[in-house]
């Protein structure tokens, strides 16, 4: 794996609390879904400030946040994230794991 702070994945790493989980999440995108709509939908609710965290059921996105209004990120949810839920799933789990793996090596 390339060194995740250097790569150049998230488009927000002036966002450092969650950068390191975004870095995870949109190589996990790109890994399981090339060529598709996954990750570059999930950019797109990066660049608007959208955020992750961590909880006892793995990663969670959260909108809402800065830049990015409560209506305006429910509306792009339902427009970009919703259609894709299915590969949706599968990324925030193998990213969940992932980031698990790496906060447990540290």
């Amino acid at each position: 794996m390339n060194d995740l702070l250097s790569d150049g994945l998230d488009p927000r790493p002036d966002l450092i609390e969650d950068h390191r989980l975004w870095v995870v999440l949109l190589q996990v995108a790109e890994e399981l879904y090339p060529n598709t709509d996954v990750r570059p939908n999930l950019n797109g609710f990066r660049c608007m400030g959208a955020r992750l965290n961590v909880t006892d059921k793995g990663l969670h996105m959260i909108g809402g946040l800065g830049e990015y209004s409560e209506e305006e990120y429910a509306a792009d949810r339902r427009e970009f994230l919703m259609p894709i839920e299915k590969e949706l799933r599968a990324v925030f789990a193998e990213a969940s794991k992932r980031a698990g793996e790496r906060n447990a090596s540290r």
